[in-house]
C-alpha cells in the first residue's frame, strides 16, 4: 500500500508541475507580444515619425538633409565679344519641404581659378558678392518658394556691373555687388546652394561652345 500511495503522490506532483509549466509559457508569450509592439510613435514634421527620414528619400551622406532646392535651368545674358556677363539660374523647391526663403540661401560659386561665397543682395551678410532674386511670372512678388510649381531666378552679375537686381541699394552708384570674372565658351561653374536650414544642392553649369557666334542670350548645360 505504501508503494501505491507514493506512486499516486508522484503522479500528482508531475501533474502540478506540468500545469505550472503551461502557465509559465503563456505568461512568457504575453510578455513577448507586448515587447514587440514598442512605444507609440511621435509625429515629427508633416507626415513623418521619429526615426524616419523627413524627406522623400535618404540623403547620399548619412546624417545630411536631402536637397531642398532643384536647379531647373541656367542661361547667360549680357553676352558680347565672346563673353557672358550675367548668369541666371532658375530654381524650384523640392516636394518634401514646405517652403524655401531664397533670401536665406547662400551660394558657393566655383570656377577653375576662383571661388566665391555669395549671399542674397537683400541680406546684411558679409560675402564675396551678392546675387539678385527674380520671382517667376504668376507667383507672389516675395522671394520665397511656397509650391513645387513656382520658379524663381537667381541672378549672378559677373565682371562688370551689368544688372541692378543684385545691387544692395540701387540708389547708390558705388554699391553694386557684381563679382568675379565673365565667362567664356566651355567654362564650367560649380554651384552649391545652401539653405538656412543646412540643406545643400550641387550643380555644374556648362557654358556652350558657340558663345563667339551668339549675341544676347545663351543656354547653359546643367548637370
Amino acid at each position: 500500500m505504501t508503494g501505491r500511495r507514493e506512486f499516486l503522490r508522484g503522479l500528482a506532483l508531475l501533474g502540478a508541475a506540468g500545469a505550472a509549466g503551461c502557465l509559465g509559457e503563456d505568461g512568457g508569450d504575453g510578455e513577448r507580444d507586448g515587447g514587440d509592439q514598442g512605444p507609440t510613435p511621435t509625429t515629427v514634421g508633416p507626415g513623418g515619425f521619429e526615426g524616419e527620414s523627413a524627406g522623400p528619400a535618404e540623403s547620399e551622406n548619412e546624417g545630411s538633409l536631402p536637397s531642398a532646392l532643384r536647379v531647373i535651368s541656367a542661361v547667360g545674358t549680357n553676352v558680347a565679344q565672346r563673353r557672358i556677363g550675367t548668369v541666371e539660374v532658375t530654381v524650384a523647391k523640392a516636394d518634401w519641404v514646405e517652403e524655401v526663403d531664397l533670401t536665406g540661401v547662400t551660394v558657393t560659386w566655383k570656377t577653375a581659378n576662383d571661388s566665391y561665397d555669395l549671399a542674397a543682395r537683400s541680406t546684411d551678410t558679409d560675402a564675396d558678392g551678392y546675387f539678385g532674386i527674380v520671382p517667376g511670372r504668376g507667383t507672389s512678388a516675395d522671394e520665397t518658394l511656397t509650391t513645387a510649381d513656382e520658379r524663381h531666378r537667381l541672378v549672378f552679375d559677373l565682371g562688370d556691373d551689368d544688372e541692378e537686381i543684385d545691387d544692395r541699394h540701387r540708389r547708390l552708384d558705388d554699391d553694386s555687388t557684381h563679382f568675379g570674372r565673365v565667362l567664356r565658351a566651355d567654362d564650367v561653374v560649380g554651384l552649391r546652394l545652401t539653405t538656412a536650414g543646412g540643406s545643400t544642392t550641387d550643380a555644374r553649369l556648362l557654358a556652350p561652345t558657340d558663345v563667339m557666334e551668339i549675341e544676347g542670350t545663351v543656354e547653359f548645360g546643367v548637370r
